[in-house]
């Protein structure tokens, strides 16, 4: 979000009078109304960048009319959007500062009557909530399937209008499917959009507190690119208390991943014999009686002999195959991708048919997989490190199933298990603190703050900002960036 000067001084106030306002938004986006007279207290607000829906509010106001019952045409109904305002009064131009808090649709109303009271009650939960089954997002046709190297932007801004959704911002272009993915009926367009954002490590989807849809990286690093939204300027005002946690039981710094397990049915050659060995033509023919074409997605495995290991164990994407059916041997054709080839053990190659359209004629390559169960590992072993295994021992995890069975290759097992020894390799200083309100606050930000420590040395850190929750004060949850 666009942070002003005022909104940053005025968040600084010891003094504070607070002020809410709820304009009513049609679907495109034009203010109809407002609640704001209407609103008992303050909002509450939850933000988690571990939830689907990221932002969350509680409000309750009081009802004056017959406009707020629950009915087509009224102020509260399906075809509304609101967005939520939170103001400080600026003590000296007495003027209310107002920031952003986020667009919401409005969920589970409920209505108290009483002699003394007259509330209308609700939860409103940001606009992912329209991709989820709270609001429709669910495809009812047939099963279809997202080819291997289509653009993920191109996907999910096809996704996003599909479901309805005019305001994006995905500046990420040049990330690609690394393989097929199936989307099956009743699939939401969330979960095919949270499909495409496991596909690579430290990236988000959300909306923004404009109602935009965003796709980016979460910052993961201490590097000195990244941007402060708050360092001690604002915290030395707000701080209230602080407290500290220190996880050790999962430090890990030897991480094992598994992925998909490939199935290539009786497409198997039992061993390899190279026609040549001229490093600059490599060719390789693989036995395979029941496979007489080539044929898109055909999947197949083998293993290595010896005699290809001892001429050199590093599969380069010069490599051609080609399949030995009965007497006659099939085009070559190249096989793109890195990896190692051992003697005895399982590698899979998937055929990816691309077709001339002017000639017909099949272009296609092998893609290189890796094993029969794609698989990744990493270890920390830098003696820059204090958590290397040659200074604390070999702390190892294997991760496996649920979503790491959507990890199609070795590469990108690989590349999550680089990520996970990132994320693992370090004492994670979980710090919880209460402050004054500082409402432009945002989970997946970085800030910088110096926390007291009454008996040692006081360190300036970077943290994360994981969870906030809002009320008449504000918890926020941190992880230390190292």
């Amino acid at each position: 979000m666009f942070l002003t000067q005022a909104e940053y001084n005025v968040a600084k106030q010891t003094s504070r009078f607070l002020y809410s306002k709820i304009v009513l938004l049609s679907k495109n986006f034009e203010q109809i109304g407002e609640l704001t007279g209407n609103v008992i207290g303050n909002p509450s607000f939850s933000i988690s960048s571990d939830s689907d829906i990221r932002r969350t509010c509680s409000i309750s106001l009081i009802p004056t009319d017959s406009s707020f019952d629950i009915d087509k045409g009224n102020k509260i109904w399906f075809d509304k959007y609101i967005q939520i305002y939170m103001g400080i009064r600026e003590t000296h131009k007495d003027e209310i500062i107002w920031t952003n808090m986020g667009v919401y649709i409005i969920n589970d109303p409920s209505r108290a009557y009483s002699a003394d009271d007259n509330t209308l009650s609700f939860q409103a939960s940001d606009l992912m909530a329209l991709l989820t089954t709270m609001r429709g997002g669910v495809y009812s046709g047939v099963d279809y399937i997202i080819p291997q190297g289509s653009n993920i932007r191109d996907v999910m801004i096809a996704t996003l209008e599909e479901a309805g959704i005019k305001k994006y911002d995905i500046s990420m272009y040049n990330l690609t499917v690394p393989n097929d993915i199936r989307v099956a009926r009743g699939t939401t367009a969330y979960e095919l959009l949270n499909q495409l954002v496991e596909l690579y490590p430290h990236t988000q989807i959300y909306f923004d507190v404009d109602g935009v849809f965003r796709y980016g990286y979460i910052p993961y690093d201490d590097s000195n690119k990244m941007s402060i939204i708050a360092n001690d300027d604002i915290w030395k005002d707000v701080l209230i208390d602080y407290s500290v946690s220190n996880d050790l039981q999962n430090v890990k710094n030897h991480i094992y991943v598994y992925g998909t397990t490939h199935n290539v049915g009786s497409n198997y050659a039992d061993g390899v014999a190279k026609t040549t060995i001229n490093p600059l033509s490599r060719n390789v023919t693989l036995g395979i009686a029941g496979v007489n074409k080539y044929t898109d997605g055909m999947l197949i495995g083998f293993t290595v002999d010896k005699e290809i290991d001892t001429f050199d164990s590093i599969l380069f994407p010069e490599y051609t195959f080609s399949i030995e059916y009965g007497d006659v041997v099939l085009d070559k054709k190249v096989m793109k991708g890195r990896g190692y080839l051992f003697v005895g053990e399982y590698y899979i190659a998937k055929y990816v048919a691309d077709i001339d359209k002017t000639t017909g004629k099949d272009n296609g390559y092998f893609q290189y997989l890796g094993h029969l169960q794609s698989k990744g590992e990493v270890s920390e072993t830098s003696s820059n490190s204090s958590f290397s295994i040659n200074e604390i021992g070999d702390l190892a995890i294997v991760l496996e199933g649920g979503d790491y069975d959507n990890l199609y290759t070795d590469a990108d097992c690989y590349n999550c298990a680089r990520y996970e020894l990132y994320n693992r390799c370090k004492i994670y200083d979980g710090v919880q603190i209460n402050c004054v309100p500082v409402y432009w606050l945002d989970v997946n930000e970085v800030i910088e703050i110096t926390l007291p420590n009454k008996y040692g040395k006081e360190i300036t850190a970077r943290y994360l900002i994981n969870n906030i929750s809002i009320s008449d004060t504000q918890s926020i949850s941190l992880t230390r960036l190292y």
